[in-house]
């Protein structure tokens, strides 16, 4: 078996795959297919998962100094009202970053899902390196910026930690998507810079009607073309750490 793992991005329609070699820029080979269990994997295969980032929600919460463990393990009743359905329903990931400043995110994620998929996965003998959201291993940006995918359905925005972002629902007009302009609004440290990337110059225009409402917030912002496809561009960033990991 070569050394290298194969990477998997999980969506709502399609599975994304591809082989990658350790040291090397380009896949040895991709494809999609229909369920995760029908990629071409061999058994014993190092794999990165990469979930959906709608059904993958994060939460701040402020991290007490004093019986850390004991507030980590109440986690599902601190943020119960936040939850459509009962705590016993999902399963919580608290994300610290050694720059926390006293606050941490929660990853929430529906059990039912979560285990359906590591448990399809286990049945192949791939052995899980990383499973995260796919707004997640969008690499960290730099210290107030802000990047937003607007390249697919849904955009997936990234921020600073703890803010990791989000899936957005709905489609880029030309008027600021409601649900970033209130994530932009609510932030306790907003971008000064919002780097949106777009697949070609009809969405870059769109994207150009934001720029009054962004001065309004004190935020530029840098519109990058790209055709690449989103499972591609995933696929060739390097890996998050392993604080992102929802293991």
């Amino acid at each position: 078996m070569r050394n290298g793992h194969w990477w998997i991005y999980i969506t709502s329609s399609l599975v994304y795959w591809s082989e990658w070699i350790s040291g090397e820029t380009q896949t040895v080979k991709s494809g999609t297919c229909e369920s995760v269990v029908d990629v071409p994997a061999p058994d014993g295969a190092n794999i990165v998962v990469c979930l959906p980032g709608e059904n993958v929600r994060t939460f701040q919460v402020d991290l007490p100094r004093k019986n850390r463990q004991k507030f980590l393990k109440s986690l599902p009743f601190i943020l119960e009202d936040k939850l459509l359905h009962g705590p016993d329903d999902y399963h919580f990931f608290p994300i610290i970053n050694g720059q926390n400043n006293g606050r941490i995110a929660v990853a929430v994620i529906s059990k039912t899902e979560f285990d359906e998929t590591v448990s399809r996965i286990s049945d192949r003998n791939w052995h899980i390196n990383l499973i995260t959201a796919d707004y997640m291993y969008i690499a960290a940006p730099e210290d107030r910026l802000w990047i937003l995918d607007a390249t697919d359905s849904p955009p997936l925005l990234r921020g600073n930690f703890p803010e990791l972002g989000s899936a957005l629902a709905g489609d880029i007009t030309s008027k600021p998507h409601p649900a970033l302009r209130l994530a932009l609004e609510k932030s306790e440290n907003p971008p000064k810079k919002l780097q949106v990337r777009v697949r070609d110059d009809g969405e870059s225009e769109k994207v150009a009607g934001w720029f009054g409402n962004m001065d309004e917030l004190g935020i530029k912002i840098e519109v990058i073309v790209d055709n690449t496809p989103r499972a591609d561009w995933l696929a060739r960033l390097p890996s998050p750490g392993t604080e992102l990991n929802l293991l």
